[in-house]
């Protein structure tokens, strides 16, 4: 009580951001083997397996990364200063973002699909890719 709105909303951004820089430089130190300075040093182990390769950029993905202030405050972060930081810029961080990510993942490294078996002949009524009895 006593302490102004806005001294409290800064000061909740502030311990947000600390935890995001945080949580990335322990993971980047993870990954890569070594510790980062700056970081809490989280064990190796507990992320191996994770598929992120070391020196991997942090991404600020999802709708609170809308928020200027919490993005500036992490970007300027001096501890932040040896991680290649990703922000977005031409789609959005919310769920457009999240849409084309998933789109994006879903695809990664697949094939196109075997069409081979379907049905080419588009002279007859059935619709594309219908399979007759003859196949």
């Amino acid at each position: 009580a006593g302490v102004p709105m806005g001294a409290v909303a800064r000061g909740f951004h502030a311990a947000v951001a600390d935890l995001v820089v945080s949580l990335a430089l322990d993971l980047t130190a993870a990954l890569g083997g070594g510790e980062i300075e700056g970081s809490g040093g989280l064990d190796r182990e507990r992320h191996a397996g994770t598929g992120v390769p070391p020196g991997a950029p942090v991404v600020l993905s999802g709708g609170v990364f809308q928020n200027a202030l919490l993005v500036e405050m992490i970007l300027d972060d001096p501890r932040a200063a040896g991680l290649e930081i990703l922000t977005h810029r031409l789609v959005p961080p919310n769920d457009g973002g999240l849409a084309l990510g998933q789109l994006w993942v879903a695809t990664a490294g697949f094939p196109p699909p075997d069409t081979t078996e379907l049905n080419t002949d588009h002279d007859r009524d059935d619709p594309p890719g219908h399979r007759t009895e003859e196949s």
